[in-house]
């Protein structure tokens, strides 16, 4: 899941500011994000949170019923 979220972070600032080979290498990128695909990102996550949240609940409650 982290993974996937720091794909997603590392593509949209690739996209938006075509990383070097330099910052790469000091992953200086991870420090100032895109501010333009910063909103969109965060939102992302939280959204995958709350869903994951959700099916934990309606695993747990499935779980109880029985």
């Amino acid at each position: 899941m982290r993974n996937i979220l720091f794909a997603i972070v590392t593509y949209t600032y690739w996209k938006s500011h075509e990383i070097t080979d330099h910052d790469f290498k000091g992953f200086r990128f991870l420090f100032k994000p895109a501010s333009e695909y910063f909103g969109i990102v965060v939102a992302i996550g939280i959204f995958f949170l709350i869903l994951g949240i959700l099916i934990k609940m309606t695993r747990d409650w499935q779980l109880i019923r029985k």
